[in-house]
């Protein structure tokens, strides 16, 4: 293909033979990586894989990027926002670095901000649930004074938006994405009077029929029943149907359910470029596009190509506004199979393995010159309580009690020694979390005499009932495919027996929609095993226990589901939204941990975790790389090859 002077060329499939299991020449300066799964696309969202997260993180650059603590630093920003109140509005002020620039060539503007920030508050966002939200809430939107200075406005104090939207929005090149989205944009046009949205309803009253639960349902029960009218929309409207890769197992099995899913979600997306205004048509083509277009970014990598056999190939950007990548070159090789991952680490033709298994794991430890580790994630694993009049753990004594009757570490280690436990409700990277928390050790003696003295007495069958008949018991829903979460909770029924606790464990289906029902107003839960994810600021994790956000029959969906109520906590969330000091903001959420560790509304038990591994011939600005840290990898950019020659290589 023709390239004009001055353009990047767009990936192409170029065939490119398979790497050998080889060891790779030591003056080698291409960063190789094993990812176990195959991108689907290449713009940020929720749920993303980790061979997305990679490659979102290296091809896009947001205003700010979170550091190893978490702290924000500018990247296209010149430096920290200056806020000042305007005519009761809240105006942000943030200058552009003037070498900022697109991998395109592009300089990067203040218009093109503001036009990531509208693709983001559009009704049709694809950008993920928390960043869109936190953007539609609080942003005023106003014309652009100086393209060198971008002025967001906002309708009220709201520091977390410095991390939650302008530390993880990518800015997107506003000429490149009204170019790649054109193409949806028409094609969407094209379809005319078959609707999109016409289809989906047609698909979802069919599969929801009755009959179909039945042990041999009908035709149009299942999604593979609609394949033919699904693709069937996309080549009418010219859009090329999604690669079958991410969707085959190393075996080669075909999942033809999770490829269908995938198109539907994209016939969702479609059908709102059919339905939406210019901006948000925008939006929603952004969505239907695949992991084999040009990025729109200025990260410090650039993608190059995507062979044949699903490597992406990418070199540094070399005018990076912050940092050019000090390793020139990156592959990131697609390779499920946990023990070729390991393999092609071991012999040498690969540097980083995103995701290893833990036996998986014991081997590359147990080899020189490599280190695998497991780290916590975002995502933490807890007890919520239903803290409503009406609730048996209403009783504040009652919860404490439950609490103090488990063995926490205990229970939690005989599952996985290296767990990571969870003392606060933050994730465990915040510099909101307060330094010197331990975990509760289990009292049973002072949990029964607590709840002798409020009136909980024994019964003959060995459950406590206060004098109304109210029988200390309650069921815990747990889905049993989850194996840790459903061992503790049937130890922890032992446990608390103890104390004259009764906790039942009640076995979800698959599905896990009974969960997603009493996270619903009326919440008909008394105890509940939560899974939460936490964002980048500790706003995110806070929200579960504010008043306003309580369920109710006026707010039937919301983050408070247990109903907790607190003034204080109230108070204490308010002062961390409205100063940017971090300082300030860590006193307050300390304050809110403080608060809930005393009410105990929730019981955090631990995070999970994930097992990477590198070769010690990579080294960052601090020396060695320790995949044990939760943000180990946190600037690839930084990261560098060991001189072959040098005592530290050899280490």
């Amino acid at each position: 293909a023709e390239v004009v002077e001055g353009e990047t060329p767009e990936p192409t499939a170029t065939p490119e033979p398979t790497p050998e299991l080889t060891i790779r020449p030591t003056n080698d300066e291409t960063l190789v990586v094993i990812a176990p799964e195959h991108p689907t696309r290449l713009v940020p969202g929720d749920n993303l894989n980790a061979t997305e997260r990679l490659l979102v993180d290296v091809l896009y650059d947001p205003l700010y990027r979170l550091d190893k603590d978490m702290n924000p630093v500018p990247e296209l920003a010149r430096t920290m926002p200056v806020v000042k109140k305007v005519d009761g509005l809240y105006e942000w002020s943030i200058p552009i670095k003037a070498d900022a620039r697109f991998h395109s060539g592009q300089k990067v503007t203040a218009s093109d901000v503001k036009f990531s920030l509208r693709m983001a508050a559009s009704h049709s966002c694809p950008l993920g649930r928390t960043l869109c939200e936190a953007v539609n809430t609080y942003m005023v939107d106003e014309p652009e004074r100086d393209d060198n200075v971008v002025t967001i406005t906002l309708s009220e104090p709201y520091a977390p938006f410095l991390t939650e939207v302008l530390a993880q929005l990518p800015i997107l090149s506003q000429d490149d994405v009204k170019k790649a989205t054109a193409k949806m944009v028409q094609a969407a046009d094209r379809l005319s009077e078959n609707r999109p949205d016409r289809l989906i309803s047609r698909i979802r009253e069919s599969i929801l029929r009755d009959v179909c639960t039945d042990p041999e349902p009908p035709d149009g029960c299942r999604l593979a029943d609609f394949r033919s009218s699904l693709e069937g929309v996309f080549k009418r409207a010219e859009i090329d149907l999604p690669s079958q890769s991410p969707y085959t197992d190393a075996t080669g099995y075909f999942d033809e359910n999770a490829y269908l899913a995938e198109l539907l979600d994209r016939l969702a997306a479609l059908a709102q470029v059919f339905d939406s205004g210019a901006q948000d048509r925008n939006s929603a083509a952004l969505g239907l596009l695949d992991a084999t277009v040009t990025p729109f970014g200025s990260g410090p990598y650039e993608l190059v190509r995507i062979r044949d056999d699903g490597t992406y190939v990418l070199k540094a950007n070399p005018k990076h506004t912050r940092s050019v990548a000090k390793i020139k070159r990156m592959q990131i090789r697609i390779e499920p199979d946990a023990e070729i991952a390991t393999t092609q680490l071991l012999n040498g033709a690969a540097d980083w393995v995103l995701e290893v298994r833990s036996d998986q794991a014991d081997i590359i430890d147990a080899a020189d010159g490599y280190r695998a580790a497991s780290r916590p994630t975002d995502i933490q694993y807890g007890v919520l309580f239903n803290v409503r009049p009406d609730k048996v753990y209403f009783d504040q004594g009652a919860r404490r009690a439950f609490v103090q009757c488990i063995d926490h570490e205990g229970l939690a280690k005989a599952l996985d020694d290296e767990r990571p436990l969870a003392y606060t409700p933050y994730t465990v990277t915040s510099w909101a979390t307060p330094e010197g928390q331990e975990l509760r050790e289990r009292d049973e003696e002072a949990a029964n005499a607590a709840l002798e003295t409020a009136g909980w007495q024994m019964a003959a069958d060995g459950i406590r009932v206060r004098e109304d008949g109210t029988r200390l018991s309650t069921t815990i829903a747990v889905r049993p495919t989850n194996v840790d979460l459903f061992s503790f909770a049937n130890a922890a029924t032992e446990q608390l027996k103890d104390c004259g606790i009764e906790l039942i464990v009640d076995e979800l289906d698959l599905t896990g929609g009974d969960t997603l029902d009493q996270m619903r107003h009326p919440n008909d839960f008394d105890t509940l095993m939560w899974t939460r994810w936490m964002g980048a600021d500790p706003d995110t994790a806070v929200r579960a226990f504010e008043s306003s956000r309580a369920t109710s029959r006026d707010n039937v969906a919301d983050e408070n589901a247990s109903g907790f109520v607190s003034e204080l906590v109230d108070f204490h969330v308010a002062q961390a939204r409205e100063t940017m000091d971090f300082e300030k903001r860590a006193e307050a959420y300390a304050e809110v941990d403080a608060e809930i560790e005393t009410l105990i509304p929730y019981w955090p038990l631990w995070y999970e975790s994930t097992t990477s591994a590198v070769s010690d011939r990579l080294k960052d600005s601090d020396g060695s790389i320790d995949p044990a840290e939760s943000r180990y990898d946190w600037d690839v950019s930084a990261w560098a090859f060991r001189d072959p020659g040098s005592a530290e290589a050899g280490s």
